[in-house]
């Protein structure tokens, strides 16, 4: 059985604020290496230091 992703309407229906906040994001002409940078900024910056 072949599974398809949802359609855009219906990730708005479920997740509208979450759909708002990706088109912000790339509405400003971002693009996904943006996105992945600006993702790793955020795991590395807040990367606590292991204990010896």
């Amino acid at each position: 059985m072949t599974r398809h992703p949802p359609s855009i309407e219906a990730l708005t229906e479920r997740l509208p604020t979450t759909i708002q906040a990706i088109r912000e994001y790339f509405s400003t002409g971002r693009i996904s290496d943006d996105l992945f940078r600006d993702t790793a900024r955020l795991i590395l910056a807040s990367a606590q230091p292991i204990p010896p």
